[in-house]
């Protein structure tokens, strides 16, 4: 882990966390400007260039892989570890997943917004425990219009 640093020590702290997509430089300008004060660190994998983004933040950390998952505990544990380490005031992600959900709800910052793609900022306020009823939920109804359709379907006489 890599870290650049020239920040005041007692401003809110923003960690932006990148995920692949075209606007990361866009969410960090945004902070920037509705944050001017504030620590903000990015939050991006090794391979991610410095330059489009060394002028818009104060710390550049990295994580160790691009794409996280429960096939790889030790590295996910890591990730979990190092963002509780920053003690956010305010997480920020890129797009809006149960994955990505439950990394800013582990993170701990009190705040936690999605910056999408048009430019918008969604609070993400909803418990990982509710995130994950609704995406029970959403897949028992798409199981459910599946064998709807499929019944239908076999039933019909051609």
């Amino acid at each position: 882990m890599r870290r650049i640093s020239n920040s005041e020590p007692n401003s809110m702290k923003i960690c932006a966390f990148y995920s692949r997509g075209p606007h990361y430089v866009r969410v960090l300008r945004g902070l920037r400007e509705r944050y001017p004060e504030a620590r903000i660190t990015a939050l991006v994998p090794p391979e991610f260039p410095h330059a489009p983004i060394a002028a818009l933040v104060d710390n550049i950390e990295h994580h160790e892989c691009a794409m996280y998952g429960l096939h790889c505990w030790p590295a996910l544990l890591r990730l979990v570890r190092q963002v509780r380490a920053g003690r956010y005031d305010l997480f920020v992600l890129m797009f809006d997943s149960t994955r990505l959900r439950a990394v800013a709800a582990v993170s701990g910052a009190p705040e936690r917004y999605c910056y999408t793609l048009d430019g918008r900022s969604l609070p993400l306020d909803e418990w990982l425990v509710g995130q994950c009823l609704k995406v029970f939920w959403r897949n028992l109804c798409g199981r459910m219009t599946y064998a709807r359709v499929r019944c239908s379907v076999a039933c019909r006489k051609v």
